[in-house]
């Protein structure tokens, strides 16, 4: 297997920060519109942390000045990132009495700065960003999916909804981790 396709798969599952570290996040940033709206969703998110973690990953490594204009750069572009999400219809209202776009801001920093601490080239930095935006994808359809599957069963109250969600989403995240040792 060559080396670019090597990196997409590893950012894409074991070393995608949405998809190991930040699970439990993405079901704040997921809305419930129903799976068939979920893909489009999906693809606003996936698109906005290629291009965010692509130009924050190359301005970082351009810009002399240490790590405080590293940071800095990561939180600018996450800024520009989540309003393009908003743009497109996204990240509206509330999520646990906060505003939704406070939760994507780390998520997309997290992903700048790991794969600038990654220190890879331009071919494998875009292999990367493309596995991370691809996992993305792939949670946010798969959360918002199995949030309406669980919706639309017939159990009791106390397990409908996000407590079921939680579960189903931490299992497979262990699953998920388990690439890890690949």
């Amino acid at each position: 297997m060559n080396e670019g396709v090597q990196v997409l798969l590893n950012y894409m599952l074991s070393e995608n920060v949405m998809l190991v570290s930040f699970f439990g996040v993405t079901l704040l940033l997921t809305e419930t519109e129903g799976a068939r709206a979920a893909m489009k969703g999906g693809l606003i998110f996936a698109t906005a942390v290629l291009v965010s973690t692509l130009v924050g990953t190359l301005l970082a490594s351009a810009l002399p000045g240490g790590e405080v204009i590293e940071m800095l750069t990561f939180l600018v572009v996450s800024l520009f990132a989540v309003s393009a999400i908003r743009a497109g219809g996204r990240l509206t209202g509330e999520r646990l009495g906060l505003p939704a776009p406070l939760y994507a801001i780390p998520l997309f920093v997290g992903s700048q700065a790991l794969l600038t601490q990654a220190n890879l080239d331009f071919p494998l930095t875009f292999a990367a960003a493309v596995g991370v935006g691809l996992g993305v994808y792939i949670v946010y359809v798969l959360s918002t999916s199995m949030f309406e599957q669980i919706r639309l069963t017939e159990t009791q109250s106390v397990v409908k909804g996000l407590p079921a969600l939680i579960i189903a989403l931490g299992i497979l995240g262990f699953a998920l981790m388990g690439f890890q040792l690949l």
